[in-house]
């Protein structure tokens, strides 16, 4: 159930519930398309880099490298790019790019080395969606939707069918190791195939030494369930969701 990369945070889900391409041709995208989400992405950077926290993205580092998004996923992301919080998203992008960074370089990456991460942000946000205009002010409002999850949940804001929560009781380590946290997630209809998550593991100094992600499996609908994060690197202070998707 779990995959790991190198040394990294475990993923355990907990054993009981929360409660115990269609091959046509994409234009290329504009000059100024590609500067304005840049600009979008380095002041995320800034953002990031002072401690600011982010919402999850809907995958990881190299799903974005790629350029590659499941056609559900890639909807549910180019209707959020065309709503005014669409920065928030760019930000969520930015932060996994810059947990990878921050990995490879074994420490937090200073502000003239996320060049690739800003770039590789802008490209993959104009091509998967080429028919957004980030040069133009939204003129959307997001539709006010009745509030499905439990109280104290937080909708992702590229998928407001999935939400979650760092857990506030204290509950005991399932693996018996003296430190570990708990994140609840919930999906509105489910996740018939699968639920998964990435994580990345910081220091005190906000560096991160310890990913990891895990496929949790399918989720039932409306059903919270409770997840486990395992530090196995001596010197996590802080964990971060990178990514959670539903499929």
């Amino acid at each position: 159930m779990v995959s790991r990369l190198g040394a990294s945070l475990a993923l355990f889900t907990a054993v009981c519930v929360v409660a115990c391409g269609s091959g046509t041709p994409t234009p290329s995208p504009t000059p100024d398309a590609l500067a304005s989400v840049r600009v979008i992405a380095r002041g995320s950077v800034t953002d990031i880099l002072g401690g600011a926290s982010t919402t999850p993205f809907l995958t990881n580092w190299p799903t974005i490298q790629s350029r590659t998004l499941p056609a559900l996923q890639k909807t549910q992301f180019c209707k959020t790019l065309e709503l005014p919080f669409a920065d928030k998203i760019i930000g969520g992008m930015v932060s996994v790019g810059l947990n990878a960074l921050s990995l490879a370089l074994r420490r937090k990456p200073a502000p003239e080395e996320t060049k690739s991460v800003v770039d590789f942000v802008a490209e993959f946000a104009v091509k998967t969606c080429p028919q957004w205009d980030p040069t133009r002010p939204s003129t959307q409002t997001p539709k006010p939707f009745a509030r499905w999850y439990p109280l104290g949940y937080i909708p992702l804001l590229a998928d407001p069918g999935v939400a979650w929560r760092w857990a506030k009781d204290k509950t005991p380590c399932a693996t018996g190791t003296p430190m570990c946290w708990h994140v609840d997630v919930v999906a509105r209809d489910g996740c018939p195939t699968s639920l998964f998550m990435a994580v990345a593991g910081l220091d005190s100094e906000g560096i991160v030494i310890d990913p990891g992600e895990g496929d949790i499996g399918p989720i039932a609908a409306n059903t919270p369930i409770r997840v486990e994060l395992t530090p196995e690197v001596a010197g996590v202070r802080t964990p971060r969701v990178d990514f959670i998707s539903c499929s």
